[in-house]
């Protein structure tokens, strides 16, 4: 990876909505590289679930797998991440109720 792009934003700020609205789509493979527009050169790998979606270790299990994959193409990465870190937060691996 040369680049990491992060869209921060709290619990229910429509982090992962905007990823999918960015590219257009809402699944992204491990492996292959998404262009934001069709008209832009540059090729990104995308994890679009946040740490307060997966929990902490997972997010971060997720985000080595990609890295791992990532094409030629796709070497920078961009993914969303919450800053929380409040005991009722996900990723602070207790879920809120």
């Amino acid at each position: 990876m040369r680049r990491a792009f992060l869209i921060v934003g709290f619990n229910n700020w429509g982090k992962t909505t905007l990823v999918y609205d960015l590219f257009g789509k809402q699944r992204f493979l491990v492996g292959y590289g998404y262009r934001l527009q069709p008209d832009v050169g540059r090729c990104f790998t995308v994890e679009s679930h946040s740490n307060d979606d997966t929990g902490e270790q997972r997010y971060i299990d997720l985000i080595e797998k990609r890295v791992r994959a990532a094409p030629a193409s796709a070497q920078d990465l961009i993914s969303v991440l919450c800053p929380s870190r409040e005991p009722g937060n996900d990723c602070a691996g207790e879920k809120i109720r």
